[in-house]
């Protein structure tokens, strides 16, 4: 009986608590990001390539988003940067999610990786994670 009342009692716990569970693409806590993710795919024009993304919060943030998005050639040469901000769609505010694609062009035929650093803030508390993408080659 005491069992049944002590796994009862932890059931509710849980979910009472409203705890979010880290998603496998990141593997970091945090207090203020929930899960992440971010890869980059080809696009259906010749040297079209996107970054899909997407920030959840552990509560209501006051911004969360994309906080910078660089491209890579395979080689690691930078081939472009660009910070977040609600003027380009990479950031939101006073929401729990924020996901969406950002497309640009590179040199067709060539290999690409990116690195998109996320974030969830508060008021009072920021949090980042970065998430590097697979090689791929942009479309001919």
């Amino acid at each position: 009986m005491k069992r049944m009342v002590a796994l009862t009692l932890a059931i509710f716990m849980v979910l009472s608590c409203g705890l979010c569970i880290p998603a496998s693409a990141q593997t970091d806590a945090s207090y203020t990001i929930c899960s992440s993710s971010a890869t980059l795919n080809k696009g259906d024009e010749p040297g079209e390539l996107f970054i899909s993304y997407s920030v959840t919060a552990n509560m209501q943030a006051a911004s969360l988003g994309v906080k910078t998005l660089k491209i890579y050639t395979d080689t690691g040469k930078l081939v472009k940067s660009l910070s977040g901000t609600t003027s380009n769609g990479l950031v939101e505010v006073d929401s729990v999610f924020h996901g969406g694609s950002y497309h640009f062009y590179v040199t067709p035929g060539q290999y690409y990786y990116a690195e998109v650093t996320v974030f969830a803030a508060t008021n009072t508390v920021s949090d980042s994670y970065t998430h590097l993408t697979d090689t791929i080659r942009a479309p001919y």
